[in-house]
């Protein structure tokens, strides 16, 4: 094949732009004297930002990070310095001077790709837990070096040191993976000693000089900062700085003081500033611009405008080919994560979330009211036992929105919900076939098709077969099977009158009427998507090129390149193909691919 002959997709936009903080603090800023709201934000598939934001004027500056996505560790050294730990690739230590506006050189662990948080030692230097190493490091502000003082666990499945805190003489760290734990590090001896035994996930709440608060389960336990022994919560009245402060009827956002008696805190792409805990301020849009973010979710509408979801940060867009003009949303819910799932019927968008397992619905002709559960309005979440809509959600059969889901981190399974989209109804089908999570969808007008996989949130893959099964629309299970064992199935699409099955590197054709499995097409590669056209052809994507199949025949050939891997796209009207690829929404007419 001649790469060279191959058609080129047209770069048409960045419309997903968004805001995902993921750290702040507060500072006084050396160059001005006035004091700044401190946010960390996370781009994905980009470089993340510092965004200074004046807490009077309401003025905004954005300072690029030297690399990586963004930042959960963030720390005022002295107004002089912002240290910051950086995620999810790289694990740096960036260095701020707030005078020149400079960064010093990166430091990193090679094996550490995350840094979740930073505490001040008792003798001066700055502690971060990270992940997958399970690891304190230790950072001198004033010289600027890392050090590793080793793992904070002495299970190997245990990942992650994932909260870090202070009392005199020891950092206190907890963190786990497999099991929980929570341990006072030696600073003068670096030994370690465990405490606060849990019986599920633990985390530090809070450490000063009297005591140590842990969070376990839904209790929090108090210890004594010198002993580690147990205290009697009863006596303990926290210390924290930070409060919730209510923003409406029954929806509360986490809050830090300011200088001035305030609080500053963040909502998706907002910050407020509060008086109080029960002072309802007003949401302010984040006073810089937002930068382009990863294209997660794609579907079109039907006059022919292209609607999104980025990677994070729980925001949807919306790009218009006719002037190439896009928005971006407020945060769709009030849970964090993304969306998954995006479907329209009747004009109205409907919307699947992790990590609150949320149904939402949209219309995009009236007003925008999130904050009161209007407009997108929350439906149902599934959150008490499935949080991540893997599978994505399509329209089935009677127009309904079906949805795949994973269960819960630390728990392995998964089911599938059916929303009517006429009385907003939701049904649940868990584990159809067996405990895992439900990976991929496809639907025509009888049946609903599904294949699950082994994975789980939190969790090692299981040793268990993945499945494949068809679905009615109450829920029966008319056909099963077990894959094989060695087989990793990807993506399900309905298209030519039969359901096609991404398996290793071959499609597997099923056929409808006669409830099985009739051939197999070797692609010699690994198809990453698909997407149906109106007519018999089947646009399918792999690592590098688009390739058009005949469903009828089961022949296929290269049509066009592609700039990375594609799992999905929306196909317009007036016959444009859209797909995203990282940050960039790209197109190509369907007339130049010979349909």
């Amino acid at each position: 094949m001649n790469v060279n002959a191959l058609l080129q997709p047209e770069a048409v936009a960045q419309p997903c732009r968004n805001f995902c903080i993921l750290g702040k603090t507060t500072l006084r800023d050396p160059l001005d004297g006035r004091e700044k709201l401190v946010l960390a934000n996370f781009a994905a598939h980009s470089t993340g930002d510092i965004i200074l934001i004046d807490v009077e004027t309401g003025a905004g500056e954005s300072i690029l990070m030297p690399g990586d996505s963004g930042a959960w560790a963030l720390y005022n050294w002295n107004d002089e310095k912002l240290i910051v730990g950086t995620c999810p690739g790289f694990g740096y230590i960036h260095s701020l001077d707030l005078r020149t506006r400079t960064w010093a050189e990166p430091l990193r662990d090679e094996k550490e790709t995350y840094i979740w948080n930073f505490a001040l030692g008792s003798d001066g230097m700055l502690y971060g837990g990270t992940y997958p190493g399970c690891v304190l490091l230790r950072y001198n502000p004033a010289d600027h070096t890392l050090e590793n003082v080793g793992r904070m666990s002495d299970n190997p499945k245990n990942m992650y040191s994932r909260y870090v805190g202070s009392v005199p003489g020891h950092i206190i760290v907890s963190g786990g993976l497999e099991d929980s734990f929570v341990t006072a590090w030696n600073i003068a001896t670096g030994e370690r000693t465990e405490f606060a035994k849990p019986g599920g996930f633990a985390h530090l709440t809070e450490t000063n000089e009297q005591y140590i608060g842990v969070r376990l389960g839904e209790e929090t336990a108090y210890y004594d900062a010198i002993t580690f022994q147990p205290l009697d919560a009863a006596s303990i009245v926290p210390k924290k700085q930070a409060i919730e402060v209510q923003l409406a009827e029954g929806l509360t956002a986490g809050a830090i003081p300011l200088a001035n008696g305030q609080y500053a805190g963040v909502r998706g792409q907002d910050y407020f500033i509060a008086n109080g805990p029960d002072d309802r301020p007003a949401l302010r849009r984040i006073p810089t611009e937002a930068p382009a973010t990863h294209i997660y979710g794609l579907t079109a509408d039907s006059v022919g405008r292209i609607w999104g979801s980025s990677g994070f940060g729980q925001t949807i867009f919306l790009y218009d080919p006719r002037d190439g003009s896009y928005w971006n949303s407020s945060v769709v819910c009030n849970a964090g994560g993304e969306v998954y799932g995006l479907q329209f019927v009747d004009d109205r968008l409907f919307l699947t979330a992790y990590a609150g397992g949320d149904h939402m619905v949209y219309d995009p002709a009236a007003p925008w009211d999130q904050l009161g559960n209007v407009n997108p309005r929350t439906l149902e979440s599934v959150g008490d036992v499935w949080i991540r809509p893997l599978g994505h959600s399509i329209v089935g059969p009677e127009r309904a929105i079906y949805t795949g889901w994973s269960a819960k981190y630390g728990v392995y399974g998964g089911g599938i919900t059916r929303l009517d989209t006429g009385t907003l109804e939701l049904t649940r089908w868990p584990n159809p076939l067996a405990d895992q999570q439900v990976s991929s969808l496809a639907a025509d007008d009888r049946y609903v098709y599904f294949v699950t996989s082994r994975g789980g949130n939190g969790l090692p893959p299981q040793e268990e077969p993945c499945h494949f099964g068809v679905l009615t629309p109450d829920g029966a299970v008319v056909y099963r099977e077990t894959l094989p064992a060695e087989a990793k199935p990807g993506k399900l699409v309905a298209a030519g009158g039969r359901v096609w099955l991404a398996q290793d590197d071959t499609l597997r054709v099923f056929s409808p009427e006669a409830l099985s499995f009739v051939d197999t097409i070797a692609l010699g590669r690994r198809a990453t998507g698909f997407r149906a056209t109106a007519g018999r052809e089947l646009l399918v994507f792999t690592e590098g090129e688009l390739l058009v199949l005949d469903t009828a025949s089961g022949s296929f050939e290269a049509r066009a390149s592609l700039p990375g891997i594609v799992d999905k796209a929306a196909i317009t009207p007036d016959r444009t193909l859209y797909f995203g690829v990282g940050t960039t929404l790209y197109a190509l007419s369907l007339t130049q691919l010979g349909l």
